[in-house]
């Protein structure tokens, strides 16, 4: 039985004392709130710290076609230093030192973006040659 269970096993012994009046509603309220803090830290804890960094990565641009152009900009401005438009769209992302590990963890794939001193750029074939 994994911990998650365990913690649910109790919660619904819990219930069951106070079905029966073995507890006060205030203690069960008090104990349940235990219980439901317990399973979320396990549940947190067993999520991988990359798929917490790519949800929360998502997350922040859920309503991005809603934003006004002043909103997108804040929210790029708040994850990057800098960010280089040429007229084939981005060509150079400088991320802000906090935001690094959440956008390795967000953009994943290196063969698409790949890291370099100045900053994250698009691969092109032609540095291979």
């Amino acid at each position: 039985m994994s911990e998650e269970q365990r913690v649910e096993a109790r919660s619904g012994r819990l219930r069951d004392l106070y079905e029966l009046g073995d507890i006060t509603r205030d203690e069960y309220i008090r104990r349940r709130d235990q219980f439901v803090r317990e399973a979320s830290a396990i549940r947190a804890a067993g999520e991988p710290t990359f798929v917490r960094q790519r949800t929360s990565m998502r997350s922040l641009v859920d309503d991005w076609d809603e934003m006004s152009a002043d909103q997108r900009k804040r929210v790029l401005g708040t994850m990057f230093e800098e960010v280089i438009v040429d007229g084939d769209g981005i060509s150079e992302l400088v991320p802000r030192e906090g935001w690094r590990p959440y956008l390795k963890a967000a953009l994943g794939e290196p063969r698409v973006l790949s890291e370099r001193k100045t900053g994250l750029e698009p691969a092109t074939l032609t540095l291979a040659r």
